[in-house]
């Protein structure tokens, strides 16, 4: 079959209460470098109450590569699963409402697949040149949310932990062998590298490619992110309930160390003294108003009793992580002893069959010396026969023997 008459990807999108981004996004998917019956756009709506539903709608009518689903509010797991279930393309792209892609994004994930048949590639994920980027925004992309610097240096063999659900793609079979995404994750943290996870440890490899490019449309504000960060924590106990071997990729064992709470004490007292000199230089006169009103955030009550707040629950399962581990190294080690004494069986196998095939070489030279030799002496006895004296050797043998000749 023609593959310009079928769909060679499947994008698929989760989406909530973001119709303005959403819309953005769809508009770039139209602007792609590929053909649109090369590609199909699978939006799921998890439960948006801001009119997304219309939106999808009116663009389905009208543009036959996108397909539009609705379910009630799950989080963006389900509703990938969804999207992957009503896929119809063997390749699946998984990114983000607020991820805008450049024109060349498909085509740059389809030719990296061309080129090595069974892993996931990562593409690269950037600010938006449209919204204005704070110094948070500049600070989570360079150490927290997408870590590309040190992407850049495993770029053929990238950590399960980098594997971002704006711009990843692998095949579809992968994400069914792996039972999809696991639904128990209620928020989008942690979901994308459980699946991960489970992806390296069968084997499947993720490779970095940075033409594969979206640009994330999204202004982050603090007060947000720290309830993400709440969220994150969350899902990062779940993850640790699932996978206990992660414990250092969830580090539980902080949650019982006092350095946690004097850094807590550290940022804070520096945090409102330095707002003060800020808001002491900008004032003229009398005091600002906020120094009358100024609350501290209410967290002081929850690390009072830090050190032993829930040091009793996670002892013994800390414990049991790192006999996991443990185990695992030794099984690594196991596994690298076996390698080891099965490359030394192949170089003994190796010099055997040499040896073997110089003795049968050495046969073959002998058996063809042999062969010559026969067909010499062959040839001398015919030329011996053909001599007066072998034929009157013959005729006196005759007389001397007549019974026997």
């Amino acid at each position: 079959m023609d593959p310009k008459e079928q769909r060679r990807i499947s994008v698929v999108i989760p989406t909530f209460n973001r119709k303005e981004t959403l819309n953005k996004t769809l508009a770039g998917y139209r602007a792609q470098s590929l053909s649109q019956n090369q590609f199909e756009v699978i939006v799921i709506d998890d439960g948006s109450t801001d009119g997304t539903g219309e939106l999808l709608n009116q663009l389905r009518k009208a543009e036959s590569n996108i397909s539009y689903y609705r379910l009630e509010h799950g989080g963006p797991a389900r509703a990938r699963n969804l999207g992957i279930e009503k896929a119809s393309s063997d390749l699946i792209l998984i990114t983000g409402d607020d991820c805008i892609p450049h024109p060349y994004l498909l085509d740059a994930h389809l030719k990296r697949h061309a080129d090595a048949h069974g892993i996931c590639v990562l593409g690269q994920i950037s600010w938006h040149p449209e919204i204005e980027v704070s110094p948070l925004m500049r600070y989570l992309e360079r150490d927290v949310q997408f870590n590309y610097s040190s992407i850049e240096r495993h770029k053929n063999n990238v950590p399960f932990r980098y594997f971002y659900t704006s711009n990843v793609s692998l095949p579809r079979k992968y994400l069914r062998e792996m039972g999809g995404f696991d639904e128990d994750f209620k928020y989008a943290v942690w979901e994308d590298i459980e699946l991960s996870y489970r992806i390296w440890k069968a084997g499947v490899r993720v490779v970095y490619e940075p033409h594969a490019k979206v640009f994330h449309h999204h202004v982050i504000a603090l007060e947000d992110y720290l309830k993400r960060q709440y969220r994150l924590g969350l899902m990062g106990a779940l993850l640790y309930r699932k996978h206990p071997e992660l414990c250092e990729l969830v580090p539980v064992g902080e949650t019982v160390n006092p350095e946690i709470q004097h850094r807590f004490y550290h940022a804070m007292l520096d945090y409102y003294y330095f707002m003060g000199i800020q808001s002491g230089l900008m004032a003229e006169g009398e005091l600002p108003e906020e120094a009358k009103k100024i609350s501290v955030i209410p967290l002081e009550e929850r690390i009072q009793n830090w050190n032993s707040l829930w040091l009793e629950k996670f002892h013994y399962r800390l414990l049991d992580a790192r006999r996991r581990i443990r185990d695992l190294e030794e099984l690594m080690r196991d596994k690298d002893f076996i390698l080891k004494a099965e490359k030394e069986n192949i170089v003994r196998r190796d010099k055997v069959i040499a040896q073997r095939d110089a003795m049968n070489d050495q046969l073959r030279r002998t058996f063809a010396q042999k062969d010559l030799l026969i067909s010499e002496l062959t040839q001398f006895a015919e030329r011996v026969k053909q001599t007066l004296a072998y034929k009157a050797y013959k005729n006196i043998r005759r007389i001397l023997r007549p019974n026997r000749l």
